[in-house]
């Protein structure tokens, strides 16, 4: 990203059997100061990736498409690359927050957004009053 970005892990509280609401309140506001809570949500999604076949010559180039301005190529593929920074970076803090009894909940989705449905969907347990443990 733009500036380094140090997240301190000793100062997340890690989700325990019974500290789920404060807990998830603690990690948003983790996730917010670090600038990553709109990727976490999937407000702020993956740019798509472009054809490597859109940086070749125009050889290369389908002829129904118009030649590639390569810097807009290039400005395209740095917002990609800062959106998977955030990305890791979101998926660090979540998983840095839960103990070792919860990693399931974090360590089996791909992006930050599937990471976070589970850990929700790991809380609806709580709101409908139904121990998962």
């Amino acid at each position: 990203m733009d500036s380094q970005i140090t997240v301190n892990t000793n100062a997340i509280v890690r989700l325990t059997h019974d500290n789920y609401v404060i807990w998830k309140e603690r990690l948003i506001t983790s996730l917010m100061m670090n600038h990553v809570w709109s990727v976490t949500t999937g407000q702020e999604p993956r740019p798509v990736d472009i054809p490597e076949w859109l940086t070749e010559d125009e050889v290369n180039v389908p002829e129904d498409l118009e030649p590639v301005d390569r810097k807009a190529v290039d400005k395209y593929r740095e917002r990609a690359r800062k959106w998977d920074e955030k990305n890791e970076l979101a998926t660090g803090i979540m998983i840095t927050s839960v103990g070792d009894q919860h990693m399931a909940y974090v360590s089996t989705g791909k992006t930050a957004v599937e990471n976070w449905q589970s850990l929700e969907a790991f809380g609806a347990t709580f709101n409908a009053g139904v121990s998962a443990f």
